[in-house]
Parts: C-alpha cells; structure tokens; sequence
C-alpha cells in the first residue's frame, strides 16, 4: 500500500512539475497576454564595464564555427547558432567579462528574436506612488529612473526574472501598463524604385487622377513656415532643396546627435541610408526648379534618429551579411514624446514600424497617445505611420501602424493597385 501511494505521489509531483516546466511566457500589452517562446539559438549578452567588445566577440566567435557574435552600437553582443542551441552558462563562464546574458524570445509562429534587456518599464495609475509598486519586487531589483509623463524604469538584478515581476507588477492592478523594456527588430518601410517614371512623381498629379491633387491644393496654398513636421526614422541634414527648413532634432541614443544621420553608420554594401532624408524630400523639398517638389513645401523638418544601434548579422543559409537595427523600446517612446512635446511638431511622420507580426509594446502605444491628445498645445498632433512592408510575410498591418487613432497609410501604384509587398487590413486610412 505504502509502495502505491509513494508510485501516485511521485507522478502526481511529475505532472505538477511538467504542467510549470510547459507553461507559457508571456507580457502584457494593450490589456491582452502576448505569448513567447524561448530562442536558444540566440542570446543578447551585457558586457562588464571596460570590456573589450571586439576582443570578447572574436573570442565567442573562434569557440565554436557555428556562432555569429555581433557587437551593438549600444555595446552589446548579440550571439547566434546556426545549428546547437547555445549553453548559455558556459559561455558565461567561460568569459567572465559577461555581466549579464539571456537567451531570445519569439512570439508565436515566428522567428525573429526579440530580447530582454534586464529593464521593466511601466506607469503607476493615478494616485499610486512608485514606492508600493517596488515594495511588491523588495530585494529584486537594483535601481530606478523616474522619466517624464509619470513614468517609471525598474532595474532588475536578475535578467531570470524580467517578465516573471513585470508580470506580477501589471497583475497587481496597480499601473496602467508594465512590460519588459525589449530590444526588439525594427526596419524602415523603404522600396527603392526601379520605375524609370518615378522622378515625374505621379502622386502628386497626373491625368488619371490617382494622385492626391497637390496641384489643386497649392492653388489655395503651399503651407506655412510654422508649421513643423517631425520625421522619425533614420536622421535628416540640411539640404539644398530644403532651403534651411531642417532645424535641430532628437537622438534618443546621442544627447549631441540632434536628429542627424549617426556615426558610425553600417557599410554601405549592407545599408542603404538616406530614408529620412527621402521622406523629409517628399514631405517639404522646396519649389525652385530644382530637385523634386514636396508636398508642403513651407514646412519645417524635425529629425528625429531613431535607427543607431545596429549590429551586422551572417544569414546562415546562405552565408551572406545584412544589418539589423534591433532598439530598445524605451528609447522609441522617448524619440515619439520628444517629437511633439520638446520638438513641437504638429505632425509626426513615421515610415517605420517592427519587423515581427506580433510585437505590441504599451510603452510605444501611451507614447503615440500623448502626441495624439496633448500635441498642438492640447489641440493633439497628427500621427501617421507606414502600414508596412510585409504582406507577402503576412496578413495585416504592422505595429505601430495598429495602433488606434493614428494615420495609416499603405502604397499604391500609378494605376490605383496595392502594391504587392504593401501590408493591409481594416486599420487602413
């Protein structure tokens, strides 16, 4: 009898362990659970300081032929396999200058890693003071930043336990929102034309009438000088057929950036830049026989740089290189509230959005919100984003295009088609 209850005592103890060991990870965000999945294959890696990135990465590198070992801007290393997933103790030890390391994250179905940065972020709800968020998390995290807007960064000591607190802090009731501070893959919705009729820029006027007739609308005006527009994407510089109209914008990464095209930029083998700038072109080039003409061209250009940390990623099928630009989405937030309170803008311009079907981030979404509500001096600010370039990859729109209330805005061609890679769905303006 003894021997059948320990029997039934034992398997009981093997589904309860099994039943914690298969339970999803997940965030919260926009009210909903987001599922994840743990990524051994990929693991973003926090150097002690002083370290010597490029040493440490050749070091990983050389250990096994498998790995690709990448540096950030932001110095981090990025670590892939091609084929073993990593051990990530024994890469720890084995370099003692690593502070901190976690394995990638995907949400469901998908591929494209996201990864925890040993960061929490939230805002308390009205009336609750930070100090009873933290008494939840007393002896697990190391410090705090208050940041604008009532909102809060927690840093947690063990990057083991980043969604098990941010989990419990949003469960307590206590915040409007708490999420992991993700670095996560964002890219610019760029095409490059191949067209040879792309410099008649037939959005703006052309016989059929599939144009958006800026010809009509400049008869009644071309704008004013007042009015600025923030485009938030991979920096803009002053330029001829802008006529002085670009002032000093925003870096979230560089406090002496200013909006610019950073330094040091990817190879230009792997990295087509000047997007911003293109964007910034269409938007306001100046109407003098020279260059392309922009839509409004009266109006002042906010840059704003959110695309400057980026590592150089070896796709293992094929062996070839390619840039990813992975962002922390903290510093995204801070690049959307700078645009309409610090910056001004009266609309902010956004070809960008991430790279995975299911990325929602509250913290880009309470961001996009106060431009929305509290931008033009309470009047609220225009937001538009790209819908994306994805729909080929999947159905519908990308986030932040998602997101309620804001502008979106897919591609046609000059005939009045979608254009094949233009994602699409029912948030579509």
């Amino acid at each position: 009898m003894k021997n059948i209850l320990l029997f039934f005592s034992l398997l009981l103890l093997f589904i309860t362990i099994s039943s914690i060991t298969k339970e999803k990870l997940y965030y919260w965000s926009d009210g909903k659970k987001h599922y994840l999945s743990v990524d051994k294959n990929s693991m973003l890696v926090k150097t002690k300081p002083g370290t010597d990135l490029q040493t440490l990465t050749s070091r990983i590198q050389k250990t096994d032929l498998s790995y690709s070992a990448s540096k950030t801007v932001k110095g981090e290393i990025i670590i892939k396999s091609k084929t073993n997933p990593l051990d990530i103790n024994r890469i720890k030890v084995e370099n003692p200058e690593i502070e901190s390391a976690a394995y990638g994250l995907n949400f469901e179905h998908e591929e494209i890693p996201i990864f925890i940065n040993g960061e929490v972020l939230l805002q308390p709800k009205p009336g609750v003071t930070i100090d009873s968020i933290l008494h939840l998390i007393e002896g697990e995290y190391n410090s705090f930043v208050k940041r604008k807007y009532n909102t809060f960064k927690i840093l947690i000591r063990d990057w083991n336990n980043v969604i098990r607190l941010s989990n419990l802090i949003y469960e307590s009731d206590l915040v409007s929102y708490c999420h992991p501070n993700f670095k996560a893959s964002i890219e610019r919705y760029q095409v490059v034309p191949t067209d040879p009729l792309f410099p008649d820029q037939f959005y703006l006027n052309q016989g059929n009438n599939i144009d958006i007739n800026a010809s009509q609308a400049w008869g009644i005006t071309q704008g004013i000088r007042e009015v600025r527009v923030a485009v938030i994407d991979d920096g803009v510089e002053n330029h001829e057929d802008m006529d002085g109209r670009v002032l000093p914008g925003f870096t979230p990464t560089d406090t002496t950036g200013f909006g610019a095209p950073v330094a040091p930029l990817p190879p230009a083998n792997l990295h087509i830049i000047g997007h911003g700038q293109a964007c910034a072109g269409i938007i306001s080039a100046s109407h003098n026989n020279l260059g392309i003409a922009g839509v409004a061209p009266c109006t002042q250009i906010i840059p704003v740089n959110i695309f400057s940390d980026w590592n150089i990623v070896t796709d293992p099928f094929n062996n070839q290189q390619f840039v990813v630009f992975n962002e922390d989405i903290d510093d995204l937030a801070d690049a959307i509230d700078w645009a309409w309170d610090d910056g001004e803008a009266e609309i902010l311009s956004n070809s960008w959005g991430f790279t995975a079907q299911g990325a929602n981030f509250d913290e880009i979404t309470f961001a996009i919100n106060r431009a929305r509500t509290q931008g033009r001096g309470g009047l609220g600010s225009v937001v538009v984003f790209a819908s994306g370039n994805s729909h080929q990859d999947f159905s519908g729109v990308t986030f932040p295009a998602n997101v309620n209330g804001v502008v979106t805005v897919g591609a046609i061609n000059r005939n009045g088609n979608i254009w094949n890679y233009s994602s699409r769905g029912p948030q579509m303006d």
